[in-house]
């Protein structure tokens, strides 16, 4: 029977030969979904799984090993016993998340393709979701617009359904999957008002910013945010004409944050110049999921487009999102533990588990 130092020092060899082949099953899943070898990720799968006993039969030791108790110890000694606890705790986690992560691959060989949109932007809605964001939105933002912000041809801050932004959102954070962007996507609400939106967008994007010419509006913002506790979130008071900080961010939404159209085609010209390839821009000027027409920039569907590419690349962008899941995903580091050798799935993974 194995000691407990030996089941450590096997538990670590294993746990290494694993992460060799999560790796493998990482590089197949970095690839579009159409041009996958789900063959090969079904053998690579295989090899994993051929793993699975002996990975067990440790975790049968480990789970004997029970949390020390400080109080009836030496500090030496509770070290000792503490750390083995935490190498025996953290084998055990990764070892329970297989069959997630089995869920997880299975999904990537044979992925169920869902529009990024719906056909018709007549939809049922909630209202007492619509009743809660339209209450939330006057909170937020109290404030009536400035008599500066009137005269430089701003629109007034207004409220745009919760549910069809949902939408809107979910289907920029598939394409910016299907994009296998090496850094988390960061957003940006050009017009913000009260900053309800970057809250919303915070549902799929760790970095949500706001862009407000009005000050009392902007001035709301932080406040409503800083109430909220959003610390990764800033509002920038200026001026969207001028802005020159759009290639900082992978995904833009502006609703109509000024009243003249020959303004926010201007608006539009100047995002596109500025932003750099690759950018989803999100314009519901109707206040539906049409975008305007005109806009000279690839279009994937509804109001949403992508800076710096042909439309031919854009139709197969709009391709591969729609092989990607809907849900939003855990990645490696936002798990409780730390997931070691699943790492590499979960960084490139398009479905979660449990969508």
């Amino acid at each position: 029977m194995l000691t407990t130092t030996k089941a450590l020092e096997k538990a670590e060899k294993l746990e290494g030969e694993l992460a060799l082949l999560t790796e493998e099953v990482a590089r197949s899943l970095r690839k579009p979904a159409s041009r996958r070898d789900t063959r090969h990720l079904a053998d690579s799968w295989s090899e994993i799984n051929r793993m699975r006993p002996q990975m067990q039969s440790i975790g049968r030791l480990f789970r004997k090993i029970k949390k020390p108790a400080a109080a009836v110890m030496d500090v030496k000694d509770h070290r000792t016993q503490r750390k083995l606890y935490e190498q025996a705790d953290g084998f055990l986690r990764r070892l329970q998340a297989w069959d997630e992560m089995e869920l997880i691959v299975q999904r990537h060989m044979d992925p169920e393709r869902k529009p990024l949109l719906p056909s018709s932007p007549v939809y049922r809605r909630n209202t007492l979701l619509t009743q809660l964001y339209t209450a939330l939105h006057r909170l937020a933002n109290p404030v009536t617009q400035d008599s500066i912000a009137r005269d430089h041809g701003c629109h007034p801050d207004i409220a745009f359904p919760i549910q069809s932004f949902d939408l809107l959102m979910s289907a920029a954070y598939r394409i910016g999957l299907a994009q296998n962007r090496q850094r988390p996507p960061r957003f940006l609400d050009v017009g913000c008002g009260g900053g309800t939106k970057i809250l919303a967008a915070t549902r799929y994007f760790r970095q949500a910013d706001g862009l407000e010419y009005d000050q009392g509006y902007a001035e709301s913002a932080r406040r409503s945010l800083q109430i909220i506790g959003l610390t990764n979130s800033t509002v920038f008071h200026a001026d969207a004409l001028v802005f020159d900080a759009y290639s900082d961010y992978d995904v833009i939404y502006f609703y109509r944050p000024l009243r003249s159209d020959a303004h926010l085609e201007t608006l539009e010209q100047r995002i596109i110049a500025l932003a750099r390839p690759g950018t989803i821009l999100v314009a519901p000027y109707d206040g539906l999921l049409n975008g305007r027409t005109g806009v000279d920039c690839a279009k994937i569907g509804g109001p949403i487009f992508v800076t710096g590419i042909e439309q031919a690349d854009a139709d197969q962008l709009r391709h591969e999102a729609e092989a990607t899941g809907t849900g939003v995903l855990n990645r490696s580091a936002d798990w409780a533990f730390d997931t070691g050798y699943w790492a590499p799935i979960l960084d490139v993974a398009s479905f979660s588990g449990v969508d």
